[in-house]
């Protein structure tokens, strides 16, 4: 007596199974590209926080050769030839067009701001990271 109840929702349980074959496949095909694109932006914005973090590791280091130098023109040379090298040393080929300004604000302060783009992807996708240091000019005093 149960077996005739049952034929009719055999039968929509089957019809609606049918409606649904190759849903899957469609979903996949909507779904991976937006997956791929959410994983290449987090991605990119890694490498971008990374770029920044060596920028600002670089302007340090700039300027602690600039201020223990006691802020003369061969100190910046030596600063800037630093930059370079110290970059490529910490970050590899992470940071490129690097670009190092020093100035002298006051006499006794030394401002180095380092500027570059991070590794990219894609390509124009990277914004261009920067980092400010200011500090003063170390001296030698002789003691009276």
């Amino acid at each position: 007596m149960t077996a005739p109840l049952l034929t009719p929702i055999r039968r929509r349980l089957h019809a609606s199974g049918e409606r649904d074959r190759g849903a899957s496949s469609i979903e996949l095909a909507v779904y991976t590209p937006l997956l791929m694109l959410v994983i290449l932006v987090t991605v990119q914005f890694a490498l971008t926080w990374h770029g920044n973090q060596l920028v600002g590791a670089v302007a340090r280091e700039t300027a602690r050769v600039v201020r223990t130098g006691g802020g003369t023109p061969a100190s910046e040379t030596a600063a800037r030839a630093r930059a370079v090298e110290f970059a490529e040393l910490i970050g590899g080929q992470n940071l490129q067009d690097l670009d190092v300004e020093i100035s002298r604000p006051t006499p006794d302060t030394v401002r180095v701001e380092v500027s570059a783009r991070s590794k990219e992807i894609v390509q124009g996708m990277a914004p261009r990271v920067s980092a400010l240091v200011q500090g003063p000019v170390e001296r030698f005093r002789a003691d009276q």
